[in-house]
Formats: C-alpha cells, sequence, structure tokens
C-alpha cells in the first residue's frame, strides 16, 4: 500500500512540474515570438544600422590597439 502511495505522490508531482515547466517554456517562446513579430520594418533597418555602426567602432579601436603595440613594441627596442 505504501508503495502504491509512493509511487502515486511521485506521479502527480512529476505531472505538475513538467507541466509547469512545459507551460513557462511555451509562454516564453510565445513572448519572444511577439516581440519578433512586432518589430516593423524600420526597426529592424534602425537595430540593423546600429550593428554596422558598432561594427565600425570595433574595427577602429581594433586598429588603434595594433598601432598602439606596434609603437610600444618599437619603443621597447630602441631602449
Amino acid at each position: 500500500m505504501s508503495f502504491i502511495v509512493g509511487c502515486l505522490i511521485l506521479y502527480i508531482t512529476r505531472a505538475f512540474v513538467s507541466s509547469f515547466i512545459g507551460n513557462e517554456l511555451i509562454l516564453s517562446g510565445l513572448r519572444i515570438e511577439k516581440k519578433i513579430t512586432k518589430q516593423t520594418e524600420g526597426e529592424i533597418k534602425s537595430e540593423e544600422l546600429v550593428i554596422n555602426d558598432i561594427k565600425h567602432t570595433m574595427s577602429a579601436i581594433s586598429r588603434k590597439l595594433e598601432e598602439l603595440e606596434g609603437q610600444i613594441k618599437d619603443h621597447h627596442y630602441e631602449n
């Protein structure tokens, strides 16, 4: 009898947990889809421009760092 009651409790709690987690995953997926579908074409292009601007800025920073590294190496070899 104890075994049956224990199995029943485990079965019920597992069902609740899996149901709760499954529903949360589905709801979070729907929220993300709504966010994406609500974006207009203009917003997407705006985001694309911002991302490209960030890429160009990162490239400029990378070039500056390479120049500074070269200057440091040159200065180090002179001394």
